[in-house]
């Protein structure tokens, strides 16, 4: 029987705080958001960053989503990278199967609000 759980988020996923995550921390972290950004060129828009990223994600070639997979998961450690707690980076340092797990999930939610 369950008495009880521990829910942790970072996020509501909000469309702002998509916005702020996925654009807005760019301010923040210039060269990974510019590395990040230019790995989808055909982005446009808004919500045009994260559509093209689960675009990929849809992808029959596994080189095409490898690639969205690493440039993700660089942004997603960057973010990341002014936490207290030293380590390995939390995203590009799991398994590949765990990565594009992750970055499919988030990629396919975020672009449909």
């Amino acid at each position: 029987r369950v008495t009880e759980a521990v829910i942790s988020s970072v996020t509501t996923t909000r469309r702002s705080e998509i916005d702020w995550l996925y654009r807005g921390a760019g301010q923040i972290f210039p060269e990974a958001w510019h590395t990040f950004r230019e790995s989808v060129p055909e982005a446009t828009g808004p919500t045009g960053l994260v559509t093209a990223y689960a675009h990929r994600m849809e992808s029959p070639d596994p080189a095409v989503r490898e690639r969205a997979t690493a440039a993700w998961c660089a942004w997603e450690d960057a973010v990341l990278s002014m936490e207290a707690n030293p380590g390995p980076p939390p995203y590009s340092s799991r398994p590949d199967l765990a990565q594009q797990a992750f970055v499919r999930i988030c990629a396919h939610y975020f672009s449909h609000g």
